[in-house]
């Protein structure tokens, strides 16, 4: 067997790290696409540019202990209102409403929401293309689980409080602010960003292509820190942590006895948590 030079490793090694680097550099291009299909699909100008509501109904809060929202593409935004009845408002562009309804009703203890739209096929022959948007305003009181799917689109979700949150879209963006509850989040293709979170037990975060970035209310005194990227960079503020792993694309290790669950993981992209000192 012929054996490889040493200025021949050094090529083969640098020309690996470069492919690396160009990978994790496609990150930021894919989820850019993925927005230019959400703004395509949904964004301003994308139809007639009048919006009108074609849904709108509301649940006194002893109603129900859950929520669940269900959509195909829709910017989907969920906020505390100030009174004690729930809030449902679907938001399209005039061109579309007869392509889009709502259905709204307690189930079981459960506020269901789903937004069905006549063609699935978003980009094909029968593409249903104009604005949208599902706003849910609920009362502040702490949610058995919050739960939200969605195919494409932006997911907003302000200042609640549940016991769990689960939050599953293909290819959009997740943006959580002033958030209480244990989280399980992914995104296919798109950025999660979560702001002054504050989690009782767990905080999961994963994402096939695009950046994570996790802001703690506060630093916990007992974590399990778990942060992987395949093709990108890993990196916390987090001090007192008892490191397993630490290398630029990994942060594994535990702060105080890890009673909490701090995990972040993604293909493609870069990972950042931090946290007030």
């Amino acid at each position: 067997m012929m054996k490889r030079s040493k200025a021949s490793r050094i090529s083969m090694m640098a020309a690996a790290s470069l492919l690396a680097l160009m990978l994790a550099g496609c990150g930021e291009t894919l989820t850019g696409a993925a927005g230019g299909v959400e703004a395509k699909v949904m964004g301003e100008g994308s139809g007639s540019g009048e919006l009108v509501t074609v849904g709108k109904e509301s649940f006194p809060s002893g109603q129900f202990k859950s929520v669940s929202v269900t959509a195909e593409a829709m910017v989907i935004e969920v906020s505390r209102g100030s009174g004690d009845e729930a809030e449902v408002e679907l938001i399209v562009d005039k061109g579309i409403t007869k392509d889009i309804s709502m259905e709204a009703s307690v189930q079981a203890d459960v506020l269901e929401v789903k937004v069905d739209e006549r063609s699935s096929n978003l980009l094909g022959k029968d593409k249903v293309f104009g604005e949208r948007k599902l706003k849910l305003s609920l009362p502040d009181k702490l949610y058995e689980e919050l739960s939200i799917r969605n195919k494409i689109g932006q997911i907003i979700a302000t200042d609640v409080q549940s016991g769990s949150l689960l939050i599953d879209v293909d290819v959009g963006e997740i943006n959580l602010q002033n958030v209480s509850a244990d989280m399980e989040l992914t995104s296919r293709m798109g950025e999660i960003s979560v702001e002054n979170a504050d989690f009782p037990k767990k905080l999961n975060a994963s994402a096939e292509v695009g950046s994570i970035r996790i802001g703690l209310k506060e630093e916990p005194d007992n974590a399990e820190l778990d942060l992987r990227s395949e093709l990108g960079q890993a990196d916390t503020s987090l001090r007192n942590v008892d490191y397993e792993v630490k290398t630029g694309s990994e942060k594994v290790g535990k702060i105080g006895n890890g009673d909490k669950q701090l995990h972040a993981s993604v293909k493609v992209g870069d990972i950042k948590v931090d946290a007030p000192r």
